[in-house]
């Protein structure tokens, strides 16, 4: 389920703990399957690189995700000076890539 929208970036944003969930969920199966490898086939090896690959996506992902909710819960403690529209662009901008990534990984 979607949070609060993002009060600067304006974007739906999934609970960032979703995404680090499944990350983890993703080691957790990673780990298993590496500690069973020398009894599997060569497919079951395999599924073991695309498994990491979409890891390191859902990594950045929920870097992206924790930067930019971290970024916004700390606006008031940035300098009058500083204006961080840009980097919520370029988080935002991180995000979709990431997401776009993963989907095609996954699809």
């Amino acid at each position: 389920r979607p949070s609060d929208r993002c009060r600067l970036c304006g974007t739906m944003q999934m609970p960032r703990s979703s995404y680090h969930d499944v990350r983890k969920a993703g080691k957790k199966v990673r780990y298993l399957i590496e500690f069973f490898e020398p009894l599997l086939g060569k497919k079951q090896r395999n599924g073991l690189k695309g498994l990491k690959r979409l890891q390191k996506h859902f990594g950045a992902l929920n870097d992206a995700v924790a930067s930019r909710d971290l970024l916004d819960a700390n606006r008031s403690s940035l300098p009058a000076d500083v204006d961080a529209t840009s980097v919520f662009g370029a988080l935002k901008k991180e995000q979709q890539r990431q997401i776009k990534a993963t989907s095609k990984l996954l699809g």
